[in-house]
């Protein structure tokens, strides 16, 4: 199954979603959540709503439990402007009294490997790598790089913000 996943993520990630949708059709065995993921994450690069929601019905239908895909198609909305659809999949997410995990990071300075979960800031060094995170911030700007900040909706309201 893992190299499913890879071959669908190697069509997706070029931007061949319809050639990568034919492969998981064309599967002999049924593709597991993974499989689908990596296909649903590239609709969100690529705008693609048509297969997005097609793909995570599917999802939902194996895997109703995971707040993870409720989370993405959510910012695939949000990333189209969908904020009506973002309201209802943030809501379905609630109903369903799912509750997405922190994310956890790591980032080395020095030889010093620091771990934290996202938000967390009673993390005892985080001061210093927020420090290092906005000089990172700045030189990825300086070199062209511009941050998605629709996917980092965390309210309903976060179009009026970022608009």
């Amino acid at each position: 199954m893992e190299h499913y996943s890879c071959m669908v993520d190697l069509y997706a990630r070029s931007g061949y979603l319809d050639d990568a949708w034919e492969f998981i059709k064309s599967m002999p065995v049924d593709p597991d959540i993974d499989v689908l993921g990596s296909l649903l994450s590239a609709c969100r690069i690529y705008k693609r709503i048509d297969l997005a929601e097609f793909i995570s019905m599917r999802i939902f239908e194996k895997k109703p439990e995971d707040p993870g895909y409720y989370v993405l198609l959510s910012n695939i909305y949000a990333a189209v402007g969908r904020w009506a659809d973002v309201k209802k999949v943030r809501a379905m997410i609630k109903d369903k009294g799912l509750m997405k995990k922190p994310g956890n990071s790591w980032v080395q300075v020095g030889q010093c490997i620091h771990s934290f979960l996202a938000k967390d800031k009673t993390y005892t060094e985080h001061g210093m790598l927020q420090d290092i995170l906005r000089i990172l911030s700045l030189e990825m700007r300086e070199e062209g790089y511009i941050p998605d900040l629709i996917s980092l909706a965390e309210d309903d309201n976060i179009h009026e913000h970022i608009n």
